[in-house]
């Protein structure tokens, strides 16, 4: 009796089942790809359109200044903080890059209830103050 040779290449079937296997591989490989891209196109355009938003809202930003202790405007007079906050609710806050973090919280918990971003000022901003003490 002659034994069956399980791995032998002139199965038509076997054949026929690895190039359907690989076709179905195919197809879902570029589908996936293709859902993806359509994905980035539409992401592409949402960041388009939240841009815009983020010019629009930079515009209504008042931006201040904090730097040892006390708050400046944009002209880099002294400012007193509650009357600020009274007409800006908007505010951008300008803060040293050495600035701790405790500190940082700190300061934060006096903009309650105003929409506050925080950035880092440069040594430009730094300079203009000092030349004003």
């Amino acid at each position: 009796m002659e034994k069956q040779n399980y791995h032998d290449n002139n199965n038509a079937l076997t054949e026929v089942s690895l190039a359907l296997a690989m076709a179905f591989f195919s197809i879902m490989i570029l589908s996936i790809f293709a859902l993806s891209q359509s994905k980035i196109s539409e992401m592409k355009i949402n960041i388009e359109k939240n841009k815009n938003d983020t010019d629009k809202e930079s515009k209504l930003k008042k931006i201040i200044y904090y730097y040892e202790g006390f708050f400046y405007d944009k002209n880099f007079k002294k400012v007193f903080l509650p009357n600020f906050l009274k007409n800006n609710k908007n505010v951008i806050l300008s803060v040293s890059p050495k600035i701790s973090l405790e500190s940082l919280f700190e300061i934060k918990a006096n903009f309650k209830k105003i929409d506050v971003k925080i950035t880092q000022h440069n040594k430009s901003i730094i300079e203009k103050i000092r030349t004003l003490k």
